[in-house]
């Protein structure tokens, strides 16, 4: 008879105690909940947000989430980009690749991944680009740097260090204009031009609206998009003045670190959602309502994606099949000159030559030619504007 009564007794604590602990949870969460318009991830808020007790409990309860959790595939008509190159920022931030359709996973390349960020994107000529994130223990700004990683290795290089004029804001965004072939970076309420050569930055303005623009995108026709954590509607943005303007709903509440990434080869919006509490998937993005529709969940994961870019150039950036196939760059590789040739209906307005760093080479087009003889051998990019539209294309210098 003790026995059953011990026995009860205990039972009856065990029961009280999960009790105890679930409605511990429940607090713990509507307070993480709170934050979830924190531009950071969420393994740095709870870290700087909660003590240690309360830490544990709140990880421990994103474990679970991320074990538990069943993967949801969606079978749409699009076809999905082949990799995207990723930073996990949710424990040990592995870097490395993801295919393109569900169930999702990770390839590492390097696990950890020596730095945190935020924004990325690749430009014309493949090369990956990113904004360092970190702080002190104090959660004050130690650095903003602007790096490139080698999406084969994961090799690091700062090209230059933009804390003095993002004056301590976390960096949102980055995206590559094939139309102007300019990168831009976006924090939570600026956006600005990124010079890739000198790897400065320069602000073009204010988003002029409340909240945190999360993520930047460029279509390859040149249209600004991002997504706000704080209201979650999507918002067309201009890259003249930096203004945006909501073009609707996502119909999905995103919180903490975010990426999207256009696909250049289909012009498609891909957005990796983090929705909390170790849930969270990638979505394509309606450009002209804002609707999300899930493409695959990432709760499996256990992923936060700070860094999610597909690589590639788009075969046209605003000029039709037919119009394109009039127009005639060659000889492609070229040791000497670069001709091209344009038929009577299609006028050339502009003809810019970029190195790998996006630095105008200076050659220039002379009734017809572009001489290249004075250049290094490597690969180029040719920026080409019509009346038809604009051209990217690269080039290959022997």
């Amino acid at each position: 008879m003790k026995n059953y009564v011990l026995v009860l007794m205990c039972a009856l604590g065990m029961i009280s105690l999960n009790a105890q602990n679930t409605g511990e949870l429940g607090v713990l969460l509507d307070r993480l909940d709170s934050y979830s318009d924190s531009p950071l991830s969420i393994d740095m808020v709870i870290s700087s947000k909660f003590n240690a007790e309360e830490q544990t409990i709140l990880f421990n309860h994103l474990t679970t989430q991320a074990e538990n959790a069943a993967t949801t595939v969606s079978f749409g008509a699009n076809r999905n980009p082949s990799v995207y190159s990723v930073l996990n920022v949710r424990g040990d931030d592995v870097f490395g690749t993801m295919a393109g359709d569900p169930p999702f996973s990770i390839d590492p390349i390097v696990d950890p991944f020596p730095i945190t960020c935020f924004a990325d994107d690749f430009d014309a000529a493949g090369v990956l680009y990113a904004m360092e994130f970190l702080n002190d223990v104090n959660d004050d700004p130690l650095s903003r740097n602007i790096v490139t990683i080698d999406p084969t290795d994961g090799t690091v290089a700062v090209i230059g260090d933009a804390l003095g004029i993002l004056n301590g804001e976390t960096p949102t965004g980055m995206a590559f204009d094939f139309t102007s072939n300019t990168m831009y970076v976006s924090s939570a309420t600026r956006l600005f031009t990124l010079d890739t050569g000198t790897g400065a930055l320069t602000e073009v303005g204010s988003f002029g609206v409340a909240g945190s623009m999360i993520w930047l995108v460029i279509d390859n026709d040149g249209n600004a998009w991002g997504a706000n954590i704080t209201d979650d509607l999507f918002y067309s943005i201009d890259l003249l003045s930096g203004g945006a303007i909501d073009v609707g709903p996502l119909g999905i509440d995103i919180g903490f670190a975010q990426e999207a990434t256009i696909d250049p080869e289909t012009n498609i919006l891909y957005m990796a959602a983090y929705t909390g509490g170790g849930t969270g998937g990638v979505h394509t993005v309606d450009m002209t309502t804002g609707a999300a529709t899930l493409v695959g969940d990432t709760g499996p994961l256990d992923a936060e994606f700070g860094m999610f870019s597909v690589a590639g150039v788009p075969a046209t950036a605003g000029v039709g099949e037919n119009q394109i196939s009039q127009v005639a760059i060659f000889p492609n590789p070229a040791s000497e000159i670069v001709n091209i040739k344009t038929p009577g209906s299609i006028e050339v307005q502009n003809a810019v030559l970029y190195d790998v760093l996006g630095k105008d080479t200076g050659a220039r087009l002379v009734n017809g030619s572009m001489s290249v003889s004075h250049l290094p051998r490597g690969v180029y990019l040719l920026n080409l504007k019509t009346s038809a539209g604009t051209i990217t294309e690269k080039i290959v210098k022997q």
